[in-house]
């Protein structure tokens, strides 16, 4: 890893996959991301609005560095179709040389 870059995971969710990969497609092309996960379907269970919510959806794991965290978050809350999405970000504190190299490779610095 060179210097304070150092990888990044951010984990988000959608209610549509469909839109979890426009935003993944979109993140990638910009060069924001290396690589989007998207899972299956899952349950989440929340409060919302004074009520408990149970509400179907799909989790997108994105792989970047933080060199491009400010962009890369900003980017995914303006396309994120939610009004208040969960955007967790992850900093590693290693990851192996070959997939640190195609990371860095594949993302803006």
């Amino acid at each position: 890893m060179n210097g304070k870059d150092r990888p990044i995971m951010i984990y988000t969710t959608f209610a549509k996959k469909e839109d979890a990969k426009q935003v993944g497609t979109c993140l990638v092309s910009e060069n924001l991301a290396a690589c989007v996960n998207i899972s299956a379907e899952v349950t989440s269970i929340y409060h919302w609005q004074g009520k408990v919510a149970e509400e179907g959806e799909v989790v997108m794991l994105i792989k970047s560095r933080s060199s491009v965290k400010s962009a890369l978050s900003s980017r995914l809350k303006e396309l994120h179709p939610y009004e208040t999405p969960a955007i967790f970000i992850i900093e590693g504190e290693a990851v192996g040389a070959e997939y640190w190299q195609w990371i860095c490779a594949q993302t803006s610095a």
